[in-house]
């Protein structure tokens, strides 16, 4: 199994920044002569007799805003001419002013005029300028729907150090969706620096509002510098798990952690085959076989969802853990 690399800056510019769309303009679908079509296997706009085509992220996103029932969805999606005929009536209803953002002659979203829209390519800029030389990169992934992940930390390692040689960096992981279709976030993020295994901190998330109303750089400069504050208390929480040994069975321990957490089974045959390989001794080795798992088993590290669920699980269960029953050996996690 081969454990991951931190990325190149000029590798995750590459990436992320082909994503981020080119031109845009604003339209009113009540207008006359815009319209929705499906022509030659292919869903396109038109607007003023100039067409594009559009993409099925953009075409999604328009089905739920006109809210079509799940029953007749299915259905028309076998009669793509009846689906777009009734988009495009309930378009003109109830949608209103848009904006469409375009890559070259294709339409990749529509958006509210005022949307917050951050470019992938502004979070990169961010980051190096929030972080200068000393960022590391050491996750970073564009999901089918668009969605980009970015976890980048900074050297400062010495700072957090659980024992001789066991040391992790702080950082941020970002959350962006290029075309607005959902609104980008900032986590305090934990990178360990002995596997290259991470955890995203969950007790406070940063999402920025429906309309920022300013530069989004200075929101997005301001959230990475309070996420980063963050994660002071969560590495305390991590580290004190390195006192705290086992006593009773560790696979109790595990399965209660695993249905306070609501891991999948996928994860849960992953970790067990390695908590059975590795051993487990204290409740820093399971947070180390969580984010292990996480960030470097390729079924985990290639789906960004369950990846950034299981290194969200990890950090909860660290900040939260109670004391563990004397009866069956489950933990208690405060969901609060």
């Amino acid at each position: 199994m081969a454990e991951q690399k931190l990325i190149p800056m000029d590798k995750v510019r590459e990436l992320v920044g082909g994503h981020d769309y080119e031109k845009s303009f604003n339209f009113d679908f009540s207008d006359r002569g815009v319209q929705i079509a499906y022509e030659d296997e292919n869903w396109t706009f038109s607007r003023n007799k100039k067409e594009f085509r559009v993409s099925p992220i953009a075409i999604n996103a328009l089905i739920g805003t006109v809210e079509l029932p799940n029953a007749f969805r299915k259905f028309a999606s076998s009669y793509p001419d009846l689906l777009a005929h009734n988009i495009n009536y309930l378009l003109k209803r109830k949608a209103g002013a848009s904006k469409a953002l375009r890559i070259k002659n294709r339409i990749v979203a529509f958006a509210p005029p005022d949307a917050t829209i951050i470019k992938n390519d502004t979070i990169v800029d961010t980051i190096e300028k929030s972080f200068g030389s000393e960022a590391k990169i050491d996750k970073c992934s564009v999901r089918p729907d668009g969605t980009t992940d970015i976890n980048v930390v900074s050297s400062d390692g010495d700072k957090l150090q659980v024992s001789q040689g066991d040391m992790f960096n702080s950082g941020v992981h970002i959350q962006n969706h290029p075309y607005g279709v959902s609104r980008p976030q900032v986590d305090g993020y934990l990178l360990r620096l002995v596997c290259l295994n991470g955890a995203i901190g969950m007790d406070e998330v940063f999402r920025a509002p429906t309309i920022i109303g300013e530069d989004p750089k200075n929101w997005l400069r301001a959230s990475i510098t309070k996420a980063r504050k963050t994660t002071t208390q969560l590495f305390e929480s991590i580290k004190a798990l390195s006192n705290r040994e086992i006593e009773g069975n560790v696979q109790d321990l595990l399965e209660g952690l695993y249905v306070e957490l609501a891991l999948p089974s996928k994860v849960q045959d992953l970790i067990n085959r390695r908590v059975g390989r590795e051993g487990a001794e204290s409740m820093y080795d399971i947070f180390n076989h969580f984010t292990h798992v996480a960030s470097n088993v390729g079924v985990v590290r290639r789906d960004p969802i369950l990846r950034n669920r299981l290194m969200r699980a990890s950090s909860h269960y660290a900040s939260h853990v109670a004391e563990v029953c004397n009866n069956c050996n489950r933990p208690r996690l405060s969901l609060n």
